[in-house]
């Protein structure tokens, strides 16, 4: 996000015992006082806590609007941590 942008982020989880669920949106305008760009994400997540690993699964969704460029399309990643 640069110096000329504006941005709403909203983020909620969910403690189980060893599990976090969370559930998270973003709203981006881009160049506010020079275009009508906007970015838009939507995703959740799955964290698991197992013995000195820590587990991450990650999806959502991107969309970006940008007159002459816009585009769409879903993000998913996995991240493993080892506490040593």
């Amino acid at each position: 996000m640069g110096g000329d942008s504006q941005d709403i982020f909203v983020k909620v989880r969910y403690h189980a015992g060893n599990s976090v669920v969370g559930f998270e949106a973003d709203r981006e305008w881009i160049d506010v006082h020079t275009s009508s760009a906007r970015r838009d994400w939507a995703g959740a997540d799955l964290r698991k806590k197992a013995g000195s690993l820590d587990i991450l699964v990650s999806a959502g969704f991107e969309k970006i609007k940008d007159p002459g460029r816009s585009s769409s399309g879903p993000a998913a990643w996995l991240r493993l941590e080892k506490t040593f």
